[in-house]
């Protein structure tokens, strides 16, 4: 699956950016730091290939299922955060 091998290709560093300029606006705070450095580490340990394959089955369900339109049938409240493929 073509997501699957960009997100083993990204390296965290590329995650470390993009959490930077997707969630904080470009801003570098030190208190923001610890959050990017857990997603990074995601990236960087030994569940990565299972991080990667999730990251690609939600990117492959935002691009290619029309999701969005299913959203009201859920009983309970959602909250759907989406990060921006970097």
């Amino acid at each position: 699956m073509q997501w699957y091998r960009q997100e083993l290709r990204n390296p965290p560093t590329v995650s470390r950016d993009c959490e930077r300029s997707t969630y904080y606006a470009g801003i570098r705070q030190p208190a923001y730091e610890r959050w990017v450095q857990m997603l990074a580490g995601m990236y960087r340990g030994l569940g990565r290939a299972v991080v990667a394959w999730n990251s690609a089955l939600l990117y492959d369900m935002i691009y290619t299922q029309p999701v969005v339109y299913e959203l009201d049938q859920l009983p309970m409240p959602v909250l759907l955060m989406i990060r921006r493929n970097c």
